[in-house]
Formats: C-alpha cells, structure tokens, sequence
C-alpha cells in the first residue's frame, strides 16, 4: 500500500508528472462532522493542548513532526476530499494563516491563493467564512486583546457565523494559537512552509490507490453514523503494518475473532468493543516498547501513565520491527483461543492460574492484586486501590500473554504457565522494602522494562513445546535490572525442584502462605530439602489459624533471638520488632543482618518435634521445656518467654536501651504511648491490682521514663510525690514520698538500700523473677501495716 509524506503547505503545492497541481481543492465534505478541536469540552480542550504544545516544540526546535495519516478521495477535478484527518488539516490551515498574518504574508497572492485550496461543505457558513479570511485578511488586528475578537469586528464578519459550531471552534484554537506565543518570531511562516526542511507533516492516502474508499464510505455512512475513534484508529494502523506485508490483517482478525473475545468483556451496556479492546491495545504496546532498548530511554514514555492512551507516534516506533507486530498478533489470537476452547473462557483460565488462598497448586495473589487481571486492566486506573498491585497485575498478566503467544495453542500446558506466572509473582514480591515494621512493595513504572524483559526470556522455548521455567533459571537465563538476592533465590529453588522433583508441592505450599508471599531463603531450602515438607505443615499450622501472637513469639524466643532490625534507632534505643498477629511477613522474610543468626529453620524443625495433638500443646511445650531448664532470671528472653503479658496483644515493637530499660511502643515511633514491658506484665496479671494507679495511667508519652505508679500512701501527709517502681538494669528503683521511709522488717527482707538521690533500690539477682520481685515487695508493703488510697481527684 503506498503512501506519500507532505506537509500541508506540500500537499497543496505539489504538482504531478505532467506538471499539473496534485491537489485543486481540499474540501472537507458534508458527511464529515463539525470541527471539534475548537470545542470548550474538556476533552476537547485537552487534545487541543497537547497538538499545539506538539506544533510549537517543532517549530521552536526545528525537530520534524509527523501527525500519522491523512487519507481520503481525490476526485477527476482533482478535489482532495478527506475521510479520516479533517481535524488535523483544519488546524493546520488555521496555523498556517495566523503565522502569515504575523509574518505579514496573508496579502501575497502566493500565500492566498494555496490557502484558499482549502474550505468547507459541512455548512455554506463555515465555506463563506473560510474564503473570507484568507481573502480579506484583517485589519489593525494587533489593537485587539484577542484574535476571534479582530475578526468578529470586521465588516466581512456576520454575527449569524457565531452560531457555526466550526466557525465557533476556529475561533477558539486561532486565540489558542494567539495565547501560546506562535508566531513571536516572524521567521515562523517560513519555517513551516519550508520544502527543503519539512517540519509538520503527515501522511497522505489517496484511496482509490488502494481500494479501500468503498469499505470506509460504507462504514461511514452506516445508519447515518460517522467511523468512530477506534475505527479510524484502526484504519490508520492497518496502514502502519503494510511495511510489515500485513496490510488489512488486523482489521479483518479485529472485526471478527478479536471482536468476539472483547465482546465478552465490555462493560453492561456499552453495544461496542472500543473500550476494552483500546485500552488492551496500550497497555501491550507499552509493555513491548519497556522491551526496546531503544525507546525505553526514552523521557516521554517514562513520563506516560501506565494506564494512560499512547500517542500514535507510539504504535508507529514499536511496530516498525515484525518481531512487535507478530507478539501483538499472537496475544490476540491466544485470547481468542482461550475464549473459544476454555469452557469458562479467559476468567476460567485466570481461576484456573490463580488463587487469593493458601494451597500448593495455583499461584497466590497477595496484598490488593486480584485473580481477573484482565478485567482489572480494563478498570479505570484511577479507581485502583494500590498502584503497586496495578502494575503487580499488569506485569502477570504480560507474562502470561507472552508465554501465551510463543507456544502453539496445543503447546500450552496449565503446570508450566503456573511455574511461570510462580516465578514472576515471586520476583514481584521481591520488589520491597521495609519501613519500619512492614515490607511494602517497592514496584514503581521505573521496573516495568526488566520485567517485560523477564516475561520474554522465561517464556522462551523450544520450538514446539512449553518452557519449563525451572531448567531456564538453573540454566541462568540472564535476567538483568531485577533485585539480585531475589533472582539468586528462585535459581536456587529451581535448580533443586529441578533435582527433586517431588518437593515441588512443599514448596509451592511454603510459597503460597502469606507469611512468605514466595520468599524461602530464610529456610535454605537447598540445606534444609529433607525438612521442606516439615516445615510446610509448621507454618500452615502456627501462621494458618489464629493463634496468640504472645504464644509464637515466647515458642520462637525459645530457639534465641530471632528478633528483626525495626528501621532507625531513636531516642528511646534501638527498635526491634517480634511480630504480631497482622503480619509476620518482615520476621519470617526479611533479609537479615549480617550478625544475626537465622533461627527459623531451627524453630520450625523444633516444633516438628515437639510432642502435643494441637499447635497450641506443641509450642506449649517447647516453652515448658526451655523454662524448665532455665535457671538464670538476668535476661530479657526470660521475662518474653515466661510471661505471654510482655507482648500480648500490641503491636510487638520495642525501644531497646539495654535488656531492662525497654519499652513496649503503641506505634513504631518513641514519639507516642509506651510501657515497660515489665510494668504492663504486672498490670495486666491483676495481683496488685488493688494498690495500683489505673492501666491507662501506666502508659507514658514521648522521652519520660515509664514506671509502675502506686496509690498514694495513707497516713503520709502532703504527699507532693506519687510512689512508682522504675525498671532498672540491676534493680527497680522505688520512689516514696520524701517524709516516709520502708518499715525496717521490710528494708531487711528485701534488701532495699538508699540512695544519695533520696530513692530506694529493689536490688535485682539473676536467682530472682523480676516480676514475682516486685508484686511481692507491694504486697509486703501493704502487709507491713502501710495502707494505699487513690488519690483526691
């Protein structure tokens, strides 16, 4: 199919072979609709923004532009009549005229006579007033604020004009143009009609070259109906492919198989595919130019939504190579395959791939990414509730629909698109980072080109066969611009499910639980492949039903300190997190330090033998176990794994100090409510409840240290001081009114010591229960004859 590059200065100058004028007339015809890219409407407004911000940058630059095709009739007096491309033309010849008019050219004869090839047959209107302002330029115009204003001033000019929406349109872009400083040099005019450098071009059809003017003059004439967007869009890209020697394919297979898939995914009540079937057309042309190096550089595609509508420009750059047209082709006709053969058609398939349950057969979505990826695709954008899990889908989804297209439709084999879509999902996840106590997702547009990368190389195959993901990785197919430690990992696991086959459920189940979300390097699965199928059971039964946080955590602690790094140290000590029953993805996940020793492995191993019928009894009994053995009551993992009250029911976030000077926090910051962990123990046990200040008095905010508060002592007066018990390293520190001293039997049996600052000091041993210390010494001082009272409101 041939076609011709001309600007629209070219296109109305040119002669043919025999000397005489290619084109007479332009003459936009009856059937065409009004000028819209004059219209107040937002969209309107928004196309017309963009295309003179295009026009401008050209000319400015001197950087060539080409506004895709411009086709229709030219007829045997040679009138060119346009079916597709009225708009752009009708801009173009308004540019053209107010950059004369600037330049001081409208009056030449030359000039007048090009422009005024030009016209309309919509309304006798928009004809007259077309002809009279390339004849009668206006006069004294720069005295006016705005060009529509000028013109509407001259005696030519007839107010009924006003009432044309194209003479209303022109008006609106010629004080556009006025507005956004074109012409501000006079060499402008020159510049745009220049035959030696053409810079705003398009390309020119005539149809009856290529016998297509029938087709389109039947489509267009349709119930009185005008091509719409898409069809024209489609028209134009047919042309696109000629170069590619697939010229009216697209069109046939879109009107017929295409159209029969996306039919059956349209929105209730919308009669046409348009929607669905643009919308899929961007998305798949983007995910391939984030596949060409040479235009994933390129600022204006980072600078596009990734959900938003490319500019033709766009499908012209991607699909100049047969390799881009053959992608898009077969993607097509996979899903027209899927939607033929699938009993439940695209979304059975999906259901079939994917799950938002734990299990060891379909891949686990987690977090807000959904198992209708294509429906998702076709929602609006802006009604997604994470990014993230946008791009998570439409990543999915691209490395289905690659793998989908490079194997024969009797190739596709359900177990290896899993693998496949298992491994991207893992990748994905691996894509994060921590903020203090919760790894989100770190997936941004930035990573969609190694992505789309991955797809293709995991999709690879032989020919003739599905890939199997699993001997690619072991093979190390390169896999650039993804995190290094999670591409490190799947090899790992590929090369051992590659070895050892029959792990694979144990270890697709391990990936599926959301505690991993497809992350096991903390289990070393190579080191530890006798235990996988151990381990898969020991999470499903600690982290599949609802047990105590308190209880995982003092089980775990039994193994050590498998405590995690919260973020940055603060004031109030270092942070550390142990988990709570809202995630336990950073603990189980999480890369860790370089010191710390990885205890889940030995964790999991030891509950697999723990004896008990229940979750509950075994990890019971592990803790049993360790108490039993433990005589020592100087470490803070005493305190954890004994008492279920240090971190029952929070957030299990900590400010460290030192292994008694801690704090339980309320948020992960200091600059909130926290507690001695000891302090709530004792709170939450009720033994003293009686002679305690009230729970919500015990929390403390920002920097203050946080003791146990007393009731005020009765028979001591003016009692400016209220007694507490503070937590210390080597004791607790007692605060009593400075007029009152400790009976001296209770000084003796507790060994309670003075202090130069007017304190008493509880002395600490590691034979002796912190906890137990410090309800005894209360009640021994309430015993002791000394009575409690809450204080006077």
């Amino acid at each position: 199919m041939q076609t011709d590059h001309y600007t629209f200065w070219s296109l109305l100058t040119a002669a043919d072979e025999l000397g005489k004028p290619l084109v007479r007339y332009l003459q936009v015809p009856i059937i065409q609709r009004d000028y819209a890219q004059g219209r107040p409407d937002a969209q309107a407004t928004a196309v017309r923004t963009g295309l003179l911000a295009a026009l401008r940058d050209a000319l400015t630059h001197e950087q060539p532009l080409t506004l895709d095709f411009v086709y229709g009739e030219l007829d045997q007096a040679r009138r060119f009549v346009p079916l597709d491309g009225q708009q752009r033309l009708t801009t173009l010849f308004l540019l053209h005229w107010y950059l004369a008019l600037r330049a001081g050219r409208l009056s030449d004869a030359d000039v007048q006579a090009v422009l005024g090839k030009f016209s309309y047959e919509t309304r006798s209107s928009a004809r007259d007033f077309c002809r009279r302002l390339v004849s009668t330029p206006p006069t004294a115009w720069q005295e006016y604020p705005t060009i529509s204003q000028a013109l509407c001033d001259q005696a030519w000019y007839q107010p009924a004009w006003a009432h044309d929406p194209t003479v209303a349109a022109m008006l609106v872009v010629l004080d556009a143009l006025h507005d956004d400083t074109f012409g501000a040099e006079a060499a402008w005019f020159g510049r745009l009609t220049d035959p030696a450098r053409p810079i705003v071009g398009f390309y020119w059809l005539e149809m009856q070259r290529v016998g297509l003017s029938d087709d389109l003059y039947l489509k267009m004439n349709a119930r009185g109906k005008p091509l719409t967007g898409f069809e024209n869009w489609k028209a134009q890209f047919d042309l696109l492919l000629q170069a590619q020697g697939r010229a009216g394919e697209f069109g046939q297979k879109a009107d017929n198989a295409w159209t029969d898939f996306f039919w059956q995914h349209r929105r209730p009540g919308v009669t046409v595919v348009d929607e669905c079937f643009g919308r899929y057309l961007h998305y798949f042309t983007r995910m391939l130019a984030y596949r060409r190096p040479d235009l994933r550089a390129d600022t204006q595609l980072k600078e596009l939504t990734t959900a938003g509508a490319l500019p033709f420009a766009w499908f012209e750059r991607v699909y100049d190579q047969p390799e881009s047209v053959a992608l898009l082709f077969g993607s097509l006709d996979f899903l027209a395959h899927v939607q033929k053969t699938h009993p439940q058609g695209l979304s059975g398939l999906l259901k079939e791939l994917f799950t938002k349950k734990a299990g060891p057969e379909r891949v686990r979505l987690f977090g807000h990414s959904q198992v209708d990826l294509f429906g998702q695709l076709l929602r609006d954008p802006s009604t997604a509730p994470d990014p993230a899990a946008l791009l998570q889908e439409q990543v999915l989804l691209f490395g289905l629909l690659t793998y989908g297209a490079t194997v024969a439709a009797d190739a596709f084999a359900l177990p290896h698109a899993r693998n496949l879509l298992r491994v991207l999902r893992n990748l994905l996840e691996r894509t994060r980072q921590q903020e203090d106590t919760v790894l989100k997702s770190d997936l941004r547009a930035r990573d969609l080109p190694a992505f789309a990368d991955a797809c293709a190389a995991l999709a690879t195959a032989a020919e003739g066969r599905s890939p199997d993901v699993y001997e690619r990785l072991a093979a190390a197919v390169p896999l650039p611009g993804l995190r290094e430690r999670g591409v490190a990992h799947e090899r790992q696991k590929a090369t051992l499910l590659r070895q050892s086959p029959k792990l694979a459920a144990a270890v697709h189940e391990l990936e599926n639980q959301d505690v991993l979300r497809g992350d096991l390097h903390n289990l070393h699965p190579d080191a530890n492949a006798a235990h996988l199928q151990a381990f898969a059971a020991a999470v499903r039964d600690i982290w599949g039903p609802t047990l105590p946080q308190s209880l995982i955590i003092r089980a775990w602690l039994t193994a050590g300190d498998y405590r995690r790094t919260q973020g940055r140290g603060t004031g109030g000590g270092r942070k550390y997190y142990f988990g709570n029953d809202r995630d336990w993805y950073l603990i189980l996940a999480t890369d860790l330090e370089a010191n710390q020793p990885n205890l889940l492995p030995e964790f999991l191993q030891a509950y697999a033998a723990a004896t008990g019928s229940t979750p509950t009894a075994k990890l019971s009994r592990l803790i049993t176990n360790w108490l039993r053995d433990q005589q020592q009551r100087d470490t803070w993992r005493y305190y954890f794994v004994k008492y279920a009250e240090m971190t029952a029911n929070s957030l299990g976030s900590f400010a460290w100090n030192s292994n008694f000077e801690l704090r339980l926090l309320s948020k992960p910051s200091i600059k909130g409510w926290h507690i001695n962990p000891l302090v709530r123990s004792i709170m939450l046990r009720g033994h003293v409840a009686d002679v305690v200040g009230p729970a919500d008095t015990q929390w403390t905010y920002g920097d203050w240290p946080s003791p146990l508060w007393l009731h005020h002592l009765k028979g001591v007066r003016k009692q400016k001081t209220t007694p507490a018990l503070t937590c210390r390293d080597n004791a607790w520190v007692l605060l009593l009114p400075t007029n009152y001293a400790p009976p001296a039997g209770l000084q003796a049996s507790f060994r309670l010591r003075p202090t130069a600052e007017g304190t008493w000091l509880l002395p600490a041993t590691a034979s002796r229960d912190r906890i137990r210390q410090a309800e005894k010494f209360i009640q021994a001082l309430h015993e002791q004859g000394v009575e409690y009272h809450r204080p006077t409101p």
